[in-house]
């Protein structure tokens, strides 16, 4: 009898324990919920901060790319103007060293034909005559000059008259592109 009292009193001592152990475990499961519920929370939290970031990097990839084609057709509209304007100075220089030349040419004709052309003047002055016979170091120099520029520009000014009205100053085309170029309405 002793030893089943003693057996029920180890078995009853075991189930206390046991009890004990049961209502600890219970307390921590409990707080394992409720964690669980935080820990739900920032998972969704994370999640939707994942779904944020991603579709904020698709903006910014389409920005960028958007951006990148801004660039390359303004690259590209660059590179055009830049050869635009170096055909423009390669042209320009060109008809400067025709005019230089030509400028050159009829001043040493002027400067030939103006001992020639001194001697008829000052006979033709005294005999009354009318000035007609006389020769080309007669025309005003702004003919000349004009004549000059027409033999060092054979394309000639270019026809339209709104050109004229807004470009003053530059009789001949080459100039006119090029001055238009430079304003930027080529």
């Amino acid at each position: 009898m002793i030893l089943s009292l003693l057996g029920d009193i180890v078995v009853s001592l075991l189930l206390i324990a046991s009890i004990g152990y049961s209502i600890v475990l219970n307390k921590r499961l409990g707080a394992l919920r409720a964690d669980k519920s935080q820990l739900e929370t920032v998972v969704r939290g994370l999640h939707d901060a994942s779904v944020r970031a991603e579709s904020g990097i698709a903006a910014l990839r389409a920005a960028a790319d958007q951006a990148g084609r801004g660039l390359q057709h303004k690259i590209e509209a660059a590179q055009s103007l830049r050869e635009d304007l170096a055909y423009m100075v390669d042209r320009g220089t060109g008809l400067a060293d025709r005019l230089e030349g030509a400028i050159r040419s009829g001043r040493d004709e002027a400067r030939a034909a103006a001992p020639a052309v001194a001697a008829p003047r000052a006979s033709a002055a005294p005999s009354g005559g009318d000035g007609a016979t006389a020769g080309a170091a007669d025309e005003p120099l702004s003919t000349r000059l004009r004549d000059l520029l027409r033999r060092a520009d054979p394309i000639g000014p270019a026809s339209s008259p709104d050109d004229d009205a807004r470009i003053t100053g530059f009789p001949s085309r080459a100039e006119r592109d090029l001055r238009r170029a430079l304003d930027g309405r080529l």
